[in-house]
């Protein structure tokens, strides 16, 4: 039997939230590409079932199946996952399963069924009011203005982001059913007792989605470090991308 691949190169692998992809990233992931590139790091942005590329296919109930899907397409080596929301719930699990393939873990504006109650994990009144307050311009999906308005404090109502996200919303749609199955399978997420690699939590203060205190919980589970952004929303790295590659690299490097 042949033995495994090994990468010898770093890899920063970018995994975002509930219903959205790789897309999703704007250009934060060229930033941070361009940031890195003299330590010989590869950033690479990859989708879960059920999102871009994979959105045909019928997305998973359980955030380990999204995990051992998204391990299936990375080689052993050293790579650090970057998880944004539910993309944090999938790092997690990830390192759990693959200690081979994950060296290091960091999570943004995630939560955990075992360390915080549902209505900080969720906030329906922001939802509301997200839908209420969205952008309105011709050319904007409702629901993509509504999830851009809960996910940047700085770009919530812009013209420009919102129709972007609605054409990239018609190229590539998430299925209701598969929608449905995100959801569920983000409520019922615990968090694993300890993982073998470190973990950094990121929280934005002005998340409006998920309270900041469900980071305050994983980082306390993990005894870990927690890094604040001041000034940034659910989607850190729309609100302020420098600021994250910042602490990316101090985290990383």
């Amino acid at each position: 039997m042949s033995k495994p691949s090994v990468s010898h190169r770093t890899k920063w692998i970018l995994l975002r939230g509930l219903m959205r992809d790789k897309r999703h990233w704007h250009d934060f992931a060229v930033m941070l590409q361009a940031q890195v590139m003299a330590h010989d790091i590869d950033i690479m942005a990859l989708d879960s079932r059920g999102n871009g590329v994979f959105s045909s296919d019928k997305s998973p109930l359980s955030i380990t199946e999204y995990a051992g899907a998204l391990l299936e397409q990375i080689e052993e080596g050293d790579n650090c996952i970057i998880g944004l929301s539910m993309g944090g719930m999938i790092a997690i699990e990830m390192a759990r399963l693959s200690p081979k393939k994950v060296s290091k873990v960091v999570i943004i504006n995630t939560s955990a069924a075992n360390l915080s109650p549902w209505y900080r994990r969720f906030s329906i009144y922001a939802v509301i009011d997200a839908y209420r307050t969205r952008n309105r311009d011709n050319g904007v999906d409702w629901s993509e203005a509504t999830a851009l308005k809960l996910s940047s404090e700085h770009l919530g109502t812009s013209p420009a982001m919102a129709k972007k996200w609605s054409k990239l919303r018609q190229q590539n749609r998430v299925r209701l059913h598969n929608a449905v199955r995100q959801l569920c399978a983000c409520a019922y997420f615990k968090c694993c007792d300890r993982l073998q690699q470190p973990i950094f939590v990121f929280s934005g203060v002005l998340d409006k989605l998920v309270s900041p205190e469900c980071s305050q919980s994983i980082a306390e589970h993990y005894r870990c470090q927690l890094v604040e952004f001041d000034n940034a929303g659910h989607d850190i790295s729309l609100d302020n991308p420098a600021a994250l590659i910042a602490q990316l690299k101090k985290a990383l490097l």
